[in-house]
């Protein structure tokens, strides 16, 4: 019986060292495998860590390249005019891309076929397509991609152009007929009263008024009234020179500086216009209507020294004109004897 007991307590021992060395290294396994996957994650977010920081640095770098793309455009918003823009964007292009032309097309249709190595890009303003820019002999995708940016400050660029010359429009511009207005006429008249003072040349300066435009006002109303004035401004802008300018100096009265001509240049651009206006007929909604202009003529040097005199005998022939009958011209000249 002792012998069994000792045999069994044996065993037993035996059993335990063998269960527990299995055990050990049961869990040695498992720590191992956990100890090597923890490794592996590590590794794994060092390189996650590792190519965050390359993006981040990738990122930077473009950052600071549009930045200074941004910066360096500053010098396309120097110019208000259309062409020195362009040549400004051109040369800017030069410093950050590769190309072989660059192309501003003014147009709201692209007439030529890009080729495979063209860039272009549609120009819009105000929801219609003021033009487009067309890159030539560009490969990259990186050029591609300034030359996108670029592009983006070149449109507004002439998005601030286009603004300031309708401002500009605006303020010189009489709206109703289209012609300059009188304070803007009159700036230009005295620039070129200097100019002719200066050069000791002449110019010659005509005053118009539309014959009895308030009977046309009385009877057929406002809106045939501003269509009367409408086609004689018309009438006067298609029958003067492009060197003539003609503006409207209030309500029924135009009036036309002609630089460098005498009396009967001026005579005969006068009675140009009269004459049109007579055999014209205007068609003013339902109304079918012919009107006739009187014009008092006068001329820098001989009919005063100012620029104001000379509007002032110009208005003072146009009553005369106006006196005599209306429909005719008026040379304040003749009227002196």
């Amino acid at each position: 019986m002792l012998c069994i007991i000792i045999v069994s307590f044996v065993f037993n021992i035996i059993f335990y060292f063998l269960f527990k060395n299995i055990l050990k290294r049961k869990l040695e396994e498992k720590l191992l495998k956990k100890y090597q996957k923890l490794k592996s994650d590590i590794e794994n977010l060092e390189k996650d860590h590792s190519l965050i920081n390359k993006n981040i640095e990738e990122e930077n770098k473009k950052l600071q390249t549009h930045i200074h793309l941004y910066e360096m455009t500053r010098q396309i918003y120097k110019f208000l005019e259309e062409d020195k823009i362009f040549l400004s964007f051109k040369e800017l292009l030069s410093n950050f891309i590769v190309f072989k032309d660059c192309l501003f097309i003014r147009s709201s249709s692209l007439d030529m076929i890009p080729q495979a190595d063209d860039e272009v890009i549609k120009l819009i303003i105000d929801s219609e397509v003021y033009g487009f820019l067309v890159l030539k002999g560009v490969s990259s995708a990186a050029d591609r991609e300034k030359f996108y940016i670029l592009a983006q400050q070149f449109l507004l660029a002439i998005k601030r152009a286009e603004f300031y010359q309708r401002v500009q429009e605006l303020s010189i511009i009489d709206s109703l007929t289209g012609l300059f207005n009188r304070r803007y006429f009159l700036e230009r008249l005295k620039e070129e009263w200097e100019r002719t003072k200066k050069l000791k040349l002449k110019f010659s300066f005509l005053m118009i008024d539309v014959d009895n435009f308030k009977s046309y006002n009385d009877q057929f109303g406002h809106l045939v009234g501003d269509y009367i004035l409408k086609e004689v401004a018309s009438t006067i802008k298609d029958n003067s020179r492009h060197i003539d300018l003609v503006g409207r100096y209030g309500g029924e009265e135009f009036c036309v500086l002609l630089p460098q001509t005498d009396i009967e240049g001026a005579c005969f651009a006068a009675e140009r216009i009269r004459k049109n206006m007579e055999i014209k007929e205007i068609k003013a909604y339902d109304e079918k209507l012919k009107v006739t202009l009187s014009i008092g003529i006068s001329q820098f040097p001989h009919d005063g020294k100012s620029y104001m005199e000379i509007i002032e005998k110009a208005d003072l022939a146009l009553y005369i004109a106006k006196a005599k009958g209306k429909n005719q011209l008026c040379i304040y000249k003749e009227m002196r004897g």
